[in-house]
This record gives structure tokens, C-alpha cells and sequence, in this order.
């Protein structure tokens, strides 16, 4: 069996699993959209930390 007809049969088992279920597909979809909506909103809100400045020395790694 090559490879290309595992994968066709690979995506019409996944598909005909997801046309059985329509509510999973939607939470699927709807959770991952909710959590990356919350993240967002909390980056907005919160705004980042300022990093001190380091002195153009001789090394980088030294704060003056």
C-alpha cells in the first residue's frame, strides 16, 4: 500500500468521523478561538515589563 492511498484513506476517515459528530468539530474549533481571545485580552490589558538599559561598555553583559 504507497503512501499517497494511506493518506487518502487517512483524510476520508477523519472526515466521515467529523461529519458523525458536529458538535465535537465545533468545540474543536470554538475552544482553541476562546483561549487565544482570552490571551489576547490579557496582553492588552497587562502592558510588558521595561528592561533596564545596558551601557555600550566593552561587554554587553555588564549594567551600569
Amino acid at each position: 500500500m504507497g503512501f499517497l492511498h494511506q493518506l487518502h484513506l487517512l483524510l476520508w476517515k477523519n472526515i466521515s468521523l467529523k461529519r458523525r459528530g458536529p458538535w465535537v468539530l465545533a468545540f474543536e474549533i470554538f475552544i482553541p478561538l476562546v483561549l487565544f481571545f482570552i490571551l489576547l485580552g490579557l496582553r492588552q490589558k497587562k502592558p510588558a515589563i521595561p528592561v533596564k538599559e545596558v551601557c555600550k561598555c566593552h561587554c554587553a553583559f555588564v549594567l551600569c
